[in-house]
């Protein structure tokens, strides 16, 4: 890839040296646009995958804690029933 950007006219033996460096350099000027162009492009990219992720993980607690209060009242709930049930059940035993 590098060689076709780089292979041109200027290539000629008669050519300036003056004249191949600045072609030279205004076509590495360009590679390293690209390469700029695409690091940005990675980092941001990675940057919103890293607040997904943050964004997913205090979800995740937020859903586990309102999951562990489910289940202290479910239990609560069962125990109180279970209460219930023994008082209801004394109250219609003939003993």
């Amino acid at each position: 890839m590098l060689e076709s950007l780089y292979s041109s006219e200027y290539d000629e033996p008669n050519t300036s040296i003056i004249l191949k460096a600045k072609f030279y350099e205004r076509k590495s000027n360009i590679v390293y646009t690209k390469l700029m162009n695409k690091l940005s492009n990675s980092e941001a990219i990675i940057l919103n995958k890293t607040k997904l992720e943050r964004t997913l993980r205090l979800e995740n607690h937020a859903t586990s804690i309102r999951i562990q209060k489910n289940r202290i009242s479910i239990e609560n709930l069962e125990k109180e029933l279970e209460f219930e049930n023994g008082i209801s059940s004394k109250k219609k035993s003939p003993i």
